[in-house]
């Protein structure tokens, strides 16, 4: 039997990364157009690929089952576009923010968690 899809829902695109509480609402917030233009990539919150298809005008999310999940490779682009984040608004609203995240030794679920306030 498959795994399910672990929630938050961490979506890249071209403005970064969102987060979204449940696979209904990433499928409600992304476009379909978007997605046949190959935008995003989607991640479980375990670090699993997710795939994006479309249906007509919807949006359709489900578990890639080709790759297995790979935590590591999530948290450290997640990483790297908080480091972004943190340089263009400048470390000390960073740090006002989302509180005392580690971005050099937080594990995954803590990048995601800060993602998720973002």
């Amino acid at each position: 039997m498959a795994a399910s899809i672990l929630v938050p829902v961490v979506v890249q695109g071209d403005d970064g990364f969102e987060a979204f509480t449940s696979v209904e609402a990433a499928c409600r917030q992304i476009e379909a157009i978007d997605v046949q233009d190959g935008v995003y990539q989607a991640f479980d919150a375990r670090g699993a690929r997710l795939t994006l298809a479309t249906s007509g005008r919807w949006v359709l999310l489900s578990q890639d089952g080709h790759e297995p999940a790979d935590p590591d490779r999530l948290a450290e682009c997640l990483r790297d576009y908080l480091t972004r984040v943190s340089a263009h608004i400048g470390e000390d609203r960073f740090a006002a923010r989302f509180g005392g995240v580690d971005l050099q030794n937080d594990p995954l679920e803590r990048l995601i968690a800060v993602i998720v306030k973002q």
